[in-house]
């Protein structure tokens, strides 16, 4: 069934504006704006106006952007970041990349459990948690090699 198309008017352009600037995706702005995500992408490609992608409802906090600052910082790979902040390697590809952070290469396969084992085992006396990460990030590295040389 074909819905009725509705014509666009100067205020409609304004506020596809606005909410784009504001960071709303193309979903949430067919849903404010009464319209289809592809009338709204359409429109916003007519016009220049640069939408954000779909999210699905996870934005990144604050929090989570300090956390994977600290992260890239002691070292972690993107598969120990996305692991111990349980988001997909690609998303925290993605966000490091929106944040102009440097992330290391390294081993895939690494899971939480495992990190978080490591971290409970880690020394608590450390002065900060970037030390206790980078000390962390030493003890999966040397038990990643540990288990390449057995394999062999």
């Amino acid at each position: 069934m074909v819905g009725r198309v509705s014509s666009w008017h100067p205020q409609d352009d304004e506020l596809l504006k606005r909410l784009a600037k504001e960071g709303h995706n193309a979903r949430e702005i067919a849903e404010r704006m009464k319209r289809t995500p592809d009338a709204i992408r359409r429109r916003s490609l007519l016009h220049s106006i640069p939408i954000s992608k779909a999210t699905n409802g996870t934005r990144w906090s604050v929090n989570e952007d300090v956390r994977l600052r600290q992260l890239a910082q002691a070292g972690f790979s993107i598969p120990e970041i996305a692991a111990d902040m349980r988001k997909s390697k690609s998303a925290v590809r993605r966000h490091a990349g929106e944040l102009q952070l440097k992330i290391a290469r390294g081993v895939n396969g690494i899971t939480r459990a495992l990190l978080e084992e490591r971290l409970s085992r880690s020394s608590s006396s450390l002065a900060s948690p970037s030390e206790r990460l980078t000390e962390l990030r030493h003890s999966v590295s040397a038990s990643q090699v540990s288990r390449k040389t057995k394999a062999k």
